[in-house]
């Protein structure tokens, strides 16, 4: 996998060996440099300072500094990957509320991180299928903006949620992109939101 233009990457995780694991799966990946490494928040904070890079990867659960206001902190500046070993909603939930822009296990492969690397790049989100599933399942509170939506524009709303394009929304759920476009509009006018972002924090806040 190589879209042509480098990536650079500052890992945080506080077991070596994930932070290993992780460099031997991306090693064989054309275009991507782990510049800097760090075993809490803190110190990734600190090297964010003195190292430029494109793109953070980040576990979760360190020391000092945990990976959620890590993220909270650092994806004000660049786009951060969450990293877990837990298969939690909690913790899936509650690191996109931080500003991951991806949600991926320790345990994932190189091409599947990479592809999370180069999509976060492009202001793209990304999130395995586990994610996507525990989305699709879940049910906001009961909203008055949500009263209104159809069980498909719901479905789309939270694959919105998740920054999936229409193109990707359209793929998921088996729909013609035009009608998804129509259904994103509706979503928009009906929440009274102007853009997709504050429409996936509308119901991040209210799921």
């Amino acid at each position: 996998m190589n879209t042509g233009k480098k990536v650079t990457v500052l890992l945080a995780d506080d077991n070596p060996l994930a932070r290993t694991g992780i460099r031997k799966a991306l090693a064989p990946i054309a275009g991507i440099e782990i510049v800097a490494e760090a075993a809490d928040g803190e110190e990734i904070l600190r090297l964010s300072q003195e190292i430029s890079a494109d793109v953070a990867l980040i576990g979760l659960f360190m020391p000092k500094m945990d990976g959620f206001e890590t993220i909270e902190i650092l994806s004000k500046r660049i786009p951060c990957i969450a990293l877990t070993a837990r298969e939690s909603p909690e913790v899936l939930l509650r690191a996109m509320q931080c500003g991951a822009t991806s949600v991926l296990m320790l345990n994932t492969s190189g091409l599947i991180m990479a592809d999370a690397l180069f999509k976060a790049v492009e202001g793209k989100h990304y999130y395995e299928e586990t994610a996507v599933r525990y989305m699709m399942s879940k049910k906001p509170s009961q909203n008055s903006r949500f009263t209104s939506l159809t069980p498909q524009e719901m479905d789309i709303f939270k694959l919105v949620s998740l920054g999936l394009t229409n193109d990707e929304i359209s793929e998921k759920l088996g729909l013609n992109r035009k009608i998804v476009k129509f259904h994103v509009d509706n979503l928009l006018s009906k929440t009274k939101t102007n853009d997709r972002t504050k429409l996936a924090i509308l119901y991040l806040n209210h799921s």
